[in-house]
């Protein structure tokens, strides 16, 4: 679903299938609390892989998200870059998940460390 805009409501449906791959590019009108929160019980068991490019990531309901993320326990292929997870909430993620494939190019807070000399 690249470069489209929709609202939490649309995502109820859904909940009726079980999804293996998932591609979110630079949808706009939903966060990341709001795409986790539609995840069916098959598809929290089954997604294998997920691509939420440049989906945002409010503040107050990043940590809420990330913990709905850590149930996808046979999930093996993760792109979530350009957007603003923190350090934090990808450490909780690598800890969590048995990732084979990380994309977190252009991350906020790993972009700003980078510009600071802190990490190389």
């Amino acid at each position: 679903m690249p470069d489209i805009h929709l609202a939490p409501p649309t995502l109820t449906i859904s909940r009726g299938f079980a999804l293996y791959s998932i591609s979110i590019v630079n949808v706009s009108g939903i966060n990341l609390n709001d795409f986790t929160s539609s995840f069916s019980e098959d598809t929290i068991k089954n997604l294998h892989t997920l691509n939420l490019t440049r989906l945002p990531i409010e503040k107050k309901t990043k940590l809420p998200a990330i913990t709905a993320l850590e149930q996808l326990q046979n999930l093996q292929f993760l792109i979530i870059n350009c957007t603003a997870l923190d350090t934090e909430c990808l450490n909780i993620l690598v800890e969590k998940l048995r990732l084979n494939y990380l994309d977190i190019i252009r991350n906020q807070d790993y972009r700003y460390k980078l510009l600071d000399g802190a990490e190389k």
